[in-house]
């Protein structure tokens, strides 16, 4: 399996990945593969039924089974499972794109993590809700790496949605939050990068509630 890495961005959203999988197709392209981009049942062989490959690049020396990492396909079991299904397909192989680590610094304490809710409530309370969304996040992804460390939580790499995902397979993080995070994390993505989003007091208001329940584990 070859593993690649991309720019160092979410590639949750679907719009990222959308690009991501435009520019890989063309890559392949220019080596002389057809591309299928999130192809159907129908057109993954039979032996790769069970599984749901991002692009398929094709070519009458080799073929290749392109995926890229993302939280739904974090756990080393699917690796596990996708390895095994090519043994005794030796035209094929996978390509496998994964996002570059974030630099290794150092998770901020739980005094700082508690100064950034009390300076995020005081934006909010200021009718700011993009700046108090911006720090709520960024202490309530401080809270989530903090229990991470603690439990010894495995992740395949350090990106925000492998350590959501891994803290609810975990048993440290129940549904409702794991599901509400899921969709914050796309508004955190587009206020970040300068894309239009709405953002709600509400939504501040979750990541606070959230900040806490974390830091309570």
């Amino acid at each position: 399996m070859t593993v690649t890495s991309l720019p160092n961005t979410e590639v949750s959203g679907k719009p990222e990945q959308d690009w991501f999988l435009k520019n890989l197709a063309a890559t392949y392209r220019r080596r002389g593969y057809q591309v299928v981009m999130n192809p159907a049942k129908d057109q993954i062989p039979t032996f790769l039924a069970p599984f749901r490959p991002d692009l398929l690049a094709l070519s009458k020396e080799d073929s290749v089974v392109v995926e890229i990492a993302s939280p739904e396909k974090s756990e080393k079991e699917y690796w596990q499972r996708l390895t095994n299904a090519m043994k005794g397909h030796s035209e094929w192989r996978v390509d496998l794109y994964s996002r570059e680590p974030e630099e290794d610094g150092e998770t901020i304490d739980l005094s700082r993590i508690e100064a950034r809710l009390s300076e995020s409530k005081q934006w909010l309370s200021e009718d700011k809700t993009d700046p108090a969304f911006l720090l709520a996040w960024s202490a309530t992804e401080a809270a989530m790496r903090q229990i991470a460390a603690k439990y010894q939580v495995e992740r395949s790499d350090i990106g925000t949605g492998t350590l959501i995902t891994r803290l609810y397979s975990d048993g440290l993080m129940e549904q409702e939050d794991y599901q509400l995070l899921g969709e914050l994390l796309k508004k955190r993505n587009a206020v970040a990068h300068g894309f239009r989003a709405t953002v709600t007091v509400e939504d501040v208001n979750s990541l606070l509630e959230i900040a806490q329940r974390v830091l309570a584990e």
